[in-house]
């Protein structure tokens, strides 16, 4: 009678029918740990959970309060895995805040059960919506800024379908659409409306990754001056002797040259190349740092080519080179990186080589 109680109270607390199956699903057929409260009651979760299901699982508002939260008497992060006989203390703040987007993004593991992701959304949508529409803003730059990307906020309402701009920004700050959602269709050109790729040919391109619209099958070099990677709108442009170089098409080598009759059309063709991408890290320093930072880079199977640090008083900058297969990897990496404790913001750096790869 227990679950059916349980049962009955996530029915009243998610809202539509198809949350509802997805909570089902996630919170009732999965493993279950069983942890204690601090007076020793016993709470049902399931395997994965974390301090934050268990506040919502006891009460919405200890959810939208929590600041932290400790297991078995010690701090732990609020993505911690909860384990069998662990007891949880909640520690909440005077004045409710709110939960932050980055609890609803499932790549951070902030929430197992979709219970607790929805009434986080919840939360959001009860916002005003023009405090969603100015969180969407930022968020939208920030995302752009950090992978520099060059997407207009119409292309993106255009892919999504949305009726207006200001559409868009609201879901995306009021979290129904996911920082993590929207870097992955930027970057699956397939996943484009039929009105964005009509003209575009089918992607048959060779082994090399990149695709020469009307010339056949080239010999394609990536340009060091921009270091595009899959996603990124790119063009080409016709060297002598070493076949085409690919650029950005905002690289600034393309939007001064003057001989525009070697500038061809290029797209990426559909093999997974892995691309190299130079990032740093702005952080405060502390021991065991430039581990933590590689063992998530580890963890996400991306290569790292050759890795820097350089310390300033109690700051320090890490500079790495990673090979990634594209934007979307490259913004789930990103999400990691900021998670580590000590890390303040994650930037791509434009160069990786600062030879010039417009050739005469």
């Amino acid at each position: 009678m227990t679950w059916l109680r349980q049962l009955l109270e996530w029915q009243r607390d998610v809202s539509g029918a198809v949350e509802f199956v997805e909570s089902f699903k996630t919170d009732i057929f999965q493993n279950q740990v069983f942890v204690y409260t601090p007076k020793g009651e016993v709470i049902e979760l399931p395997t994965g959970s974390t301090p934050l299901d268990f506040a919502y699982r006891i009460h919405t508002d200890i959810g939208h309060g929590c600041v932290g939260a400790k297991v078995n008497g010690k701090l732990v992060a609020l993505n911690y895995h909860l384990q069998n006989g662990d007891t949880i203390q909640i520690m909440t703040s005077k004045v409710t805040r709110g939960p932050s987007l980055d609890w609803i993004n499932p790549s951070l593991g902030y929430a197992k059960t979709s219970s607790a992701r929805a009434k986080m959304r919840q939360w959001f949508n009860r916002q005003e919506r023009q405090t969603n529409i100015e969180r969407g803003k930022e968020v939208f730059q920030k995302q752009l800024a950090r992978l520099d990307l060059n997407v207009t906020p119409e292309i993106v309402v255009e892919m999504f379908r949305y009726k207006t701009v200001d559409d868009m920004f609201a879901d995306l700050g009021g979290g129904s659409l996911s920082t993590a959602k929207l870097i992955s269709r930027i970057s699956l050109k397939s996943e484009l409306p039929d009105e964005l790729i009509r003209s575009t040919p089918p992607k048959t391109g060779p082994a090399s990754g990149v695709q020469v619209l009307g010339v056949g099958d080239l010999l394609t070099n990536i340009a060091r001056c921009c270091n595009p990677i899959m996603g990124d709108e790119i063009t080409g442009f016709i060297t002598r002797g070493r076949g085409v170089t690919v650029h950005r098409k905002s690289c600034p080598n393309i939007t001064s040259e003057d001989e525009l009759e070697r500038i061809v059309p290029v797209d990426w063709g559909e093999s997974r190349t892995l691309y190299p991408v130079r990032i740093q890290l702005d952080c405060w320093d502390r021991v065991g740092l430039l581990g933590d930072v590689t063992s998530v880079v580890s963890n996400e199977r991306i290569n790292i080519a050759n890795i820097n640090s350089e310390e300033y008083d109690d700051r320090c900058v890490i500079s790495l080179t990673v090979y990634t297969n594209g934007i979307d990897q490259l913004g789930r990496l990103y999400s990691k990186l900021e998670a580590v404790n000590g890390v303040d913001g994650v930037t791509r750096l434009r160069n990786i080589d600062s030879r010039n790869d417009i050739e005469n």
